[in-house]
């Protein structure tokens, strides 16, 4: 992965035998399953108030984005889309404010998805690898992942060169990517 993910495992299924040897990992979404809303639009919300910019600009964006989805547009392409703004960001500078992000959703309440989390913990205390699929990215799901204590994460990888993201997507993990993931 290009940024590290959390938990034991340095990469999308390393170490997943540290727990539960022989046992199958538990799979769990992330946007409307173990969070009531969708990381990716929450965060940049967050990141265009951070970063100084006016309401209007994030609810441009958002609309067209929905304005893509609504139009026939392919949800890969869409994140794809969504990622393009992204360009030039310093990796650390997203990943610091992801963290603050975060911990802001935990504050205020309401984010977590009780029963969705409370499957993810029984799932830990059979000692069953937990791994997080999401078309998210992993700077936004990092506080995430280290908050519930999980194995892994797979989701989407912007590329990043030189420590900035590029703005580019190699393959979102949206619908049959994340599928083909778990299998892997």
């Amino acid at each position: 992965m290009a940024e590290p993910t959390p938990g034991p495992s340095a990469g999308p299924s390393a170490g997943l035998s540290a727990r539960g040897a022989g046992r199958g990992a538990a799979f769990f979404d992330v946007d409307g399953t173990l969070t009531t809303g969708t990381t990716l639009f929450r965060f940049l919300e967050y990141r265009f108030a951070a970063e100084g910019r006016p309401a209007h600009a994030y609810r441009h964006e958002r609309q067209r984005l929905r304005a893509m989805t609504s139009g026939g547009v392919p949800r890969t392409e869409t994140n794809r889309a969504y990622f393009a703004s992204y360009a030039g960001l310093d990796a650390s500078y997203v990943a610091e404010l992801a963290a603050e992000w975060f911990s802001g959703e935990l504050a205020h309440g309401g984010f977590l998805h009780g029963p969705a989390v409370a499957a993810l913990c029984e799932h830990q205390a059979a000692e069953e690898p937990v791994v997080l699929v999401s078309g998210s990215f992993p700077a936004a799901l990092a506080p995430l992942a280290r908050h519930l204590r999980v194995d892994a994460v797979l989701a989407t990888e912007p590329e990043i060169v030189g420590g900035r993201y590029s703005g580019r997507v190699h393959t979102p993990m949206i619908g049959r990517a994340k599928a083909d993931a778990a299998r892997a």
